[in-house]
């Protein structure tokens, strides 16, 4: 498996077979949801076009398309000096103000890596928020950079397309040779575990049913990844579902990452 560089909350590594299963043997493969790449990284389609409605995370791909071995560098210069809480919070101060898309990008690689559980997450300002990874009590390993891992990117995204926009949009570029994954952020498991503000314009409830309503009048097979719930039951009703489990790593306390009952959700070309 190729994995990817990036520490990603709902990340798709442990699922990818069966996901995979329903995406390989179509031309274009689109993904509205970038998130860690770890989908498109292992896909066998000839054409792959992606997005996110996050600027940072798309810049960071599009950076390493262009800039390569040399920003490569830059990145990991960042990793050389010893790790610690007043480092992560400057860097991150940084990352806010900055104007230097370069720099934000290889400032996005570090947070990334440092912060509490791979979240990546904005406030209400459009400020990267996320805390320290540790308690400041616990020692902490060094986090090395992910050289390989980042350099095996650039070498498999070379014919990737990357696009900076809505879901919508993307939808919009779909024919009948092309097959949609959406990984979407998930439906929260409780009032107190929403993990959704991928971006400062959140993802609730409403986004989720015109994401839905877009699968289903989409002229070719879409695959749907979120939380097993009656309200996701319910916008896609009459689609096909297929359960699994898998255990998500939220919280910091080992005896707190339980698993978690996700649906795999096919809509067929014509909808059958």
């Amino acid at each position: 498996m190729n994995k990817s560089f990036l520490h990603w909350p709902g990340g798709k590594s442990r699922l990818l077979t069966y996901i995979l299963s329903h995406l390989d043997g179509h031309h274009i493969l689109i993904e509205p949801f970038a998130g860690s790449g770890v989908v498109f990284l292992n896909g066998n389609n000839p054409q792959k076009k992606v997005a996110d409605i996050n600027p940072d995370l798309i810049n960071l791909f599009q950076t390493l398309q262009n800039k390569g071995q040399a920003f490569i560098d830059e990145c990991e210069k960042l990793f050389i000096e010893e790790d610690n809480k007043e480092k992560y919070y400057s860097n991150r101060k940084l990352f806010n103000s900055t104007k230097n898309k370069e720099e934000k990008s290889a400032l996005f690689v570090y947070l990334n890596r440092h912060c509490y559980n791979g979240l990546w997450r904005y406030n209400a300002n459009g400020e990267f928020n996320v805390a320290y990874r540790g308690d400041p009590k616990e020692t902490l390993r060094q986090v090395n950079f992910p050289r390989d891992e980042i350099e095996q990117f650039c070498q498999l995204t070379k014919n990737v397309e990357f696009f900076c926009c809505s879901f919508e949009k993307m939808f919009e570029m779909a024919d009948e040779n092309c097959v949609i994954y959406a990984d979407p952020p998930y439906v929260p498991m409780n009032s107190t575990s929403n993990f959704t503000g991928y971006s400062k314009e959140g993802f609730g409830k409403e986004s989720q049913k015109t994401l839905a309503d877009h699968v289903r009048n989409a002229p070719c097979r879409v695959v749907v990844s979120n939380r097993d719930t009656e309200f996701i039951r319910e916008i896609y009703s009459g689609m096909k579902m297929i359960e699994l489990s898998v255990q998500r790593n939220i919280s910091c306390k080992g005896d707190k990452r339980l698993k978690d009952k996700e649906l795999l959700i096919v809509k067929e070309k014509y909808n059958e």
